[in-house]
């Protein structure tokens, strides 16, 4: 599991040495003070993604209103096609072959 890049090896490598650097009377208060920027880095992360997944779910859904519009006009678009060769067939069976133009 990692966060920003770090992994669990590289975190308790950088515990130890925060160790070393700080000592033991101040450790207990730096990795409290550690924690909670943790969880303040990771509530934003959390929400950074809930926007961006909310902002995606919005688009996609426009993208499938869109589609459906699109899909109507194409349907109408056939029966107008349909309704005028029904149309000109209809026409041309009931003029007389004479009164027909090439």
């Amino acid at each position: 599991m990692e966060f920003i890049g770090v992994g669990i090896g590289e975190a308790g490598l950088i515990l130890v040495i925060t160790l070393i650097v700080v000592g033991p009377q101040r450790f207990p208060e730096i990795a409290r003070q550690g924690g909670r920027w943790y969880r303040t880095a990771r509530q934003y992360a959390d929400a950074v993604m809930k926007d961006v997944q909310g902002a995606m779910s919005d688009l996609e859904r426009e993208v499938n209103e869109q589609t459906d519009d699109l899909r109507s006009i194409r349907e109408i678009g056939r029966d107008v096609e349909w309704i005028g060769s029904e149309t000109r067939d209809a026409a041309s069976t009931d003029t007389p072959p004479e009164d027909r133009k090439p």
